[in-house]
């Protein structure tokens, strides 16, 4: 036949088409519509099936390329071809070099072993997938097809055009992209599928070149193995460190690749020294995790000890070393080294908040006691500030305007010999042990309190730094303190940011960043599990009920307010008034029954 009928199927249902009809050395086509682009598409596509179809039949049939290649010429096939030469393929700095593909094997196809020009393909891994170069091979030489310094087209012979318009197909039909002067598999899932069954194929065609390193693609996706050790940096530092050692079928990977891994943006990658490798999202999160950490450590790069739970899910991730394993078991055992001679006034449960407290501290680890209302909170921060002084120390505490009188009543009662100061726009220097503000004032004053350094800092009712945007939060994160302790009977008032608010102040980065906490928040089923284990080490909730056998019983107080004389006479006044409208609505009542009557 001497025309094509091109026609597709739209998602609308339509079927577009048009004729493409040979007229001797030119074609013509005949739209059958006015959309230009949609019938250059269907010419396009047409000419992709055409030429598919005839190379597909000649590789059948064994047909010579001559009259075919004058037909190419004609319409410009040649040009194309040659447009493709976008540079000398050695200037390619990814370019793999001969020797090196000859370290690999070679496969030639019986009818390649003598005469004229034959094509050979290199086949390489690279990162970004399996590659392979063309060069034509004639006389113990070889030269490139494609870039500068190529075989011209019009010096090929029919049959080494054929052999080049058959290669282009086939890697087309495979899944390989022209990129650079190379073949491109960038699908790493069509790799090892192709080099266990297509391949063989192509050997009969074309001399084939692999290096050993395109062995390991076609075992296709192995798994990273990770483990991790953590160890501590030692001396003053409160940081620790972690040392990666990932392995792919027992072999390590080397120092250098670890980055190359954990830095890609799919779980799936080539490192070509190891092949295709598969890392488990669980793997490679925790990775991740650990990376952001080492932003809040105290050394450049290190991760605070206190992430050390949180990241390594209480060890069962990691190795650890023997002091962060001696580190951690005493974080989590219960504390009963301190003497409370000097406070007997302090409950048993209250006592325990005070060693849990201090035990904490002394790992380098902040704490939030989040017990019911009612339960002296206070009493047991103040007993802090008792276990933690030596002589010298300044203690802050911040609350609510209403609260800080009990403040001033409690030190004064069971704590003498400290000596409280309340914070004013008149306050230039801190004279007692402990200074207390108020939120609004430590807002207003903030400037004064940025130049102190205090042994310890308190938030007593700690939600209202629940707005993590705010100037009261914001004057909040600036306190210079070695210990940080927060109070509230309500961690959470509306939402859960409000717990990520708090320990963004208590310790940076135990909840990771704003973002990833909303996106844990929105996206896991699990959210409200996974924040109570990374949170459960560092905070302690008692209810009444749990301790109700030390709380003494409920006293009743008949407190009797006498009036004062402007009371009594608004309060007669009052009543007189009521008494004169109770007594004309019952005038009115009486009156309408008896008309009725």
């Amino acid at each position: 036949t001497a025309d094509a009928f091109i026609t597709a199927r739209l998602e609308d249902e339509s079927e577009p088409f048009c004729i493409i009809d040979f007229d001797g050395d030119d074609f013509v086509y005949i739209p059958t519509t006015s959309d230009d682009f949609l019938y250059g598409a269907l010419k396009v596509a047409g000419f992709y099936e055409i030429e598919e179809f005839i190379i597909d039949r000649v590789a059948e049939l064994g047909v010579r390329f001559d009259e075919l290649k004058e037909a190419e010429q004609a319409r410009g096939i040649a040009s194309a071809e040659a447009a493709l030469d976008g540079g000398d393929g050695a200037d390619n700095p990814e370019s793999e070099s001969e020797s090196e593909a000859d370290g690999g094997d070679e496969s030639v196809p019986p009818e390649s072993s003598e005469g004229g020009r034959k094509l050979a393909l290199n086949f390489s891994s690279r990162r970004k997938g399996l590659v392979f170069e063309v060069f034509w091979k004639f006389d113990g030489k070889r030269k490139k097809a494609f870039g500068n310094k190529s075989v011209p087209v019009d010096e090929l012979s029919a049959d080494e055009s054929g052999a080049l318009m058959r290669l282009i197909t086939m890697a087309r039909k495979a899944g390989f992209k022209f990129e650079e002067n190379v073949f491109v598999m960038s699908e790493i899932s069509k790799i090892s599928s192709f080099l266990k069954g297509a391949l063989a194929a192509w050997k009969t065609q074309f001399i084939v070149r692999k290096d050993r390193k395109v062995d390991l693609l076609s075992l296709g996706e192995r798994k990273i193995m990770l483990s991790a050790r953590a160890k501590s940096l030692g001396g003053d530092s409160g940081d620790f460190d972690i040392e990666w050692l990932p392995t792919v079928d027992g072999k390590v990977v080397a120092k250098d690749d670890i980055s190359k891994i954990f830095n890609g943006k799919s779980s799936v990658q080539i490192l070509p020294e190891y092949g295709i490798l598969s890392i488990s999202n669980k793997d490679s999160n925790f990775v991740k995790n650990v990376e952001r950490a080492r932003g809040y450590g105290f050394a450049e790069g290190k991760i605070p000890k206190y992430m050390l739970l949180a990241l390594a899910e209480f060890g069962e991730n990691m190795a650890l070393s023997d002091d962060l394993r001696g580190w951690v078991d005493t974080l989590l055992a219960k504390s009963e080294s301190l003497d409370f001679a000097d406070m007997p006034f302090l409950r048993n449960y209250q006592k325990k908040a005070v060693e849990w407290v201090v035990n904490l501290f002394s790992h380098g680890c902040n704490a939030m006691i989040a017990d019911e209302m009612g339960l002296g909170k206070t009493i047991q921060t103040l007993g802090v500030f008792k276990t933690l002084s030596r002589g010298g120390e300044k203690f802050l505490v911040v609350c609510p305007a209403s609260v800080i009188p009990v403040w001033v009543a409690e030190a004064k009662k069971f704590f003498p010999e400290f000596k409280t100061q309340i914070l004013t726009s008149k306050t230039k220097r801190v004279l007692g042990e402990i200074l207390i503000s108020s939120y609004t004032q430590l807002r207003r004053n903030r400037e004064f309190i940025d130049a102190q350094q205090f042994a310890a800092a308190v938030l007593d009712e700690a939600q209202f730094i629940k707005n993590p945007d705010s100037k009261t939060t914001a004057a909040c994160a600036s306190i210079r303190a070695k210990y940080k302790l927060a109070l509230t009977g309500t961690p959470v008032e509306n939402r859960l940011l409000d717990m990520w608010t708090s320990f963004r102040w208590l310790m940076p980065g135990l909840m990771g960043s704003r973002r990833r906490f909303e996106e844990i928040v929105q996206n896991s089923d699990d959210s409200i599990k996974l924040i109570r284990r990374q949170i459960a080490p560092f905070v302690l909730r008692r209810l009444k009920s749990e301790v109700a056998r030390e709380l003494p019983e409920k006293i009743f107080i008949d407190l009797l307010c006498p009036m004062s004389d402007l009371q009594k006479s608004e309060y007669s006044s009052l009543v007189e008034k009521t008494k004169s409208e109770l007594a004309d609505k019952l005038a009115d009542e009486h009156s309408r029954r008896w008309t009725v009557l």
